[in-house]
């Protein structure tokens, strides 16, 4: 009953209120959040690429900023810079986002290197499959020593229909040569009827 009453306070508040004031960060669509050594990393799109330093969780939005990527003028990763992620691996940092040159339907997932968190980052190109379709939130996974690159995609080259796609990788830059992705959702299907089968 306590607990509930406090819900119902909170709620009444905010309608009462009309607006909610996020007392972490002021702005950061897609926010992306990973603690290494000690110190927690936000990595946010605002036209250029952020990364912000803190020890403390709560204090995010008022760490050390430092921009990390601005984006070229005139490029196919010019604008509409969406959901970049922030990752360590094996000794150095990745940064995977979306991008276009100003039309939605030419979004494809690119990929930034650096050997610091908020370091010089290199532009490593784009990292998509052989069909190079729509794509964005990528993400990497490694599982049983296998290197594996997941996004958001359209099937066709003008969709509205987004599915996750998975594909194995070579590195965390690149997919392997001819790789072609697979919808991750039929592929998990697929797996676990073959595991009944053979239990059978």
């Amino acid at each position: 009953m306590i607990l509930r009453a406090i819900l119902l306070a909170i709620t009444f508040g905010f309608l009462n209120a009309g607006t909610f004031t996020n007392p972490i960060v002021d702005f950061g669509p897609d926010p992306w959040v990973i603690q290494h050594d000690g110190y927690y990393y936000y990595c946010r799109s605002v036209g250029v690429i952020e990364v912000f330093k803190s020890k403390k969780l709560q204090d995010i939005g008022r760490g050390v900023r430092k921009v990390v990527f601005i984006p070229p003028a005139n490029t196919s990763y010019s604008k509409e810079i969406w959901a970049p992620e922030l990752h360590h691996i094996r000794g150095k940092w990745y940064i995977y986002f979306a991008a276009d040159d100003g039309r939605n339907e030419n979004h494809r997932m690119y990929v930034l290197e650096s050997t610091s968190p908020q370091g010089e980052y290199v532009f490593k190109g784009k990292i998509t499959d052989k069909t190079d379709k729509w794509a964005i939130d990528g993400t990497v996974l490694q599982l049983k020593g296998k290197l594996y690159f997941i996004w958001s995609g359209w099937e066709k080259d003008h969709d509205n229909k987004q599915n996750l796609y998975i594909a194995k990788t070579v590195s965390y830059t690149h997919l392997r040569a001819h790789e072609t992705r697979h919808d991750l959702v039929c592929r998990l299907l697929l797996e676990k009827k073959k595991k009944k089968k053979h239990k059978k």
